[in-house]
């Protein structure tokens, strides 16, 4: 099944308005290569809810009048009814709502890709804040899932091991081999715990530090202006800081450690995790260093001239 969406304005005259008398509109329509279900079509909502929310980093996205309809032999459209849900989301009123958002002219033709991950569930939206004056508060529960879902982009693309040397990966596989033999001999109880430390052995990645060290210096390209405008240190030094203190502010949350002091410095720290994220994903896509800044740098507000 292919889906074609096509995106395009239109123009709506307000005759009791001498102001504004004519206002523009968006529409989008996506044509699918056959006839579908009632359920695949939720999906393909649900789908462009997500890539909305994705390119806006914001959860107060909602689409209203889903007309449905199907084709005609001659190709033109039945209309068939009107997909209603109910709102759960506030209109966004931020006077840089518009501005806000990674755009089609540089997305461009990788915008399709961004669908696709969706729809195989590699993006997290757990993280995201409900509208943008939200982004300015940051209490822990949003502290641990901006860095869960980071952690979370980073296996899908760097892979679980991928800080980890050759001689911890066979000695790994070696534990796993010898827990195997283990299990194959035992019952009940004791073979249920054998499996419990084998998933814990298989799911053991690198650290938090480690994994943000790694993925600030690949995109040491796209990042080095973000990171350059917030410490003043070169960008190594402000990369082993960044990393060290995320890493701790991980584990401390993720631990409840009721000492643990957030600095006005971790703002800024967290702020730089949330642009990697989006650094990591769009050079994964292969966009050029100066759209994926474009592409944080109007997202994020950072009202750099690029």
């Amino acid at each position: 099944m292919d889906a074609s969406i096509e995106v395009s304005a239109y123009g709506v005259a307000n005759f009791n308005n001498s102001l504004h008398p004519l206002t523009s509109k968006s529409i989008m329509t996506t044509t699918f290569s056959a006839p579908i279900l009632l359920h695949t079509l939720l999906d393909a909502f649900h789908y462009s809810t997500c890539f909305l929310q994705y390119i806006t980093y914001r959860k107060n996205i909602s689409l209203d009048s889903i007309e449905v309809f199907k084709l005609d032999e001659k190709g033109l459209r039945n209309y068939l009814g009107i997909l209603v849900f109910e709102k759960n989301n506030s209109i966004e009123d931020h006077p840089k709502a518009n501005e806000r958002i990674i755009d089609f002219s540089i997305l461009k033709h990788r915008t399709a890709k961004l669908y696709t991950l969706i729809k195989n569930r590699k993006l997290a939206f757990q993280h995201l804040c409900d509208s943008i004056d939200d982004r300015r508060h940051y209490p822990p529960s949003r502290i641990i899932m901006i860095l869960s879902s980071f952690e979370r982009e980073f296996r899908n693309i760097y892979g679980q091991n991928s800080e980890r040397s050759e001689t911890y990966l066979n000695v790994q596989n070696d534990i796993v081999s010898l827990i195997d033999t283990y299990i194959a001999q035992k019952h009940g109880k004791s073979r249920n715990y054998a499996k419990q430390f084998k998933k814990y052995i298989e799911n053991r990645d690198s650290s938090s530090e480690s994994n943000l060290k790694k993925a600030l210096l690949d995109c040491k390209d796209v990042m080095i202006p973000f990171v350059q405008r917030k410490y003043a240190s070169n960008y190594e030094e402000a990369v082993d800081g960044i990393s060290e203190r995320m890493g701790t502010v991980r584990n401390g949350i993720a631990h409840s450690r009721l000492d643990l002091q957030l600095d006005a410095i971790h703002l800024s720290d967290i702020r730089i995790v949330q642009e990697l994220s989006y650094a990591i994903r769009l050079k994964n896509m292969h966009l050029s260093t100066k759209e994926t800044q474009k592409a944080i740098n109007k997202l994020f507000g950072e009202n750099f001239a690029i």
